[in-house]
């Protein structure tokens, strides 16, 4: 963790690949990188979505799933960055959106249903589908039909 802080403050293209292969084995270890940085508000979380950079885009989404209910004033930038180019940031925009819960994250289940069934990355596919169940959605999957309706 203290290599982690180490180079996020100097090599941003480290912490890119570092995140973007974490983020796809193991998304709990590319959360623990992406917290590595200086702690920061939802808001500042949520202005970083947006960024030039993917691996900041990436690192926002991380750090916005590990604040949980309490971001969930980010939903609509995360459900932007659902549509985003690169696919780690929409699979870490997914996760996040698990992460938040309901009630805060419910205004994105149709961009979830969305990316469960259209998304190009399988990986991308399958983290909207698990976000899907987390959030309620009864017999959401990966491609095809993403289920159909909350069961809360």
């Amino acid at each position: 963790m203290r290599l982690a802080r180490l180079v996020a403050g100097r090599v941003p293209a480290v912490v890119l690949t570092l995140v973007a292969v974490l983020a796809l084995a193991s998304p709990a270890a590319a959360q623990q990188v992406a917290a590595a940085g200086p702690p920061a508000t939802v808001a500042a979380w949520t202005a970083r979505l947006t960024d030039v950079v993917p691996s900041e885009r990436i690192r926002a989404a991380y750090a916005l799933a590990e604040l949980g209910a309490s971001a969930a004033p980010a939903v609509g930038a995360l459900r932007a960055a659902l549509a985003d180019e690169d696919p780690t940031v929409r699979y870490a925009a997914a996760w996040a959106l698990s992460e938040i819960g309901v009630p805060g994250a419910r205004p994105a289940l149709a961009d979830l249903r969305e990316r469960a069934a259209n998304d190009e990355v399988g990986d991308v596919r399958w983290i909207a589908a698990k976000a899907l169940r987390k959030l309620g959605v009864a017999g959401a999957r990966p491609g095809g039909e993403a289920g159909q309706r909350p069961t809360s």
